[in-house]
Formats: C-alpha cells, structure tokens, sequence
C-alpha cells in the first residue's frame, strides 16, 4: 500500500514537472534524500528496539 501511493505521488511530481526540468530535478534529489533519511531512521529504530530487547533479557 505504502509502494503504490508512493508511486502515485511520484508519477503526480513528474507529470506536475515535465515542462520545467530544474524543479524536476530538485524533486528527485529531494525524494532521494527523504527515502534515505526514512531508511536510516527505520534503521535506527529497529537497532534501538533489537538493543533494548537484548538488554532486557541480560537483566532477568
């Protein structure tokens, strides 16, 4: 669900930006830094969560 509506979203960005390339291309480098900031930060919690389990478990 999350894939497709991403994929509606982008195809709305290029269809809104064909005729102006500059902001084009500012979109795409800016849907690449979100997708690379949302995966560190999933990243990130599934450490933190992993690592408080862990402990967790040390301490009974």
């Amino acid at each position: 669900l999350f894939i497709l509506i991403k994929d509606i979203t982008i195809n709305i960005y290029f269809i809104r930006t064909i005729k102006d390339t500059k902001i084009k291309v500012y979109i795409i480098i800016i849907v690449e830094v979100v997708k690379k900031l949302l995966a560190y930060l999933l990243l990130s919690i599934l450490f933190y969560n992993n690592y408080s389990i862990v402990v967790n478990f040390n301490k009974k």
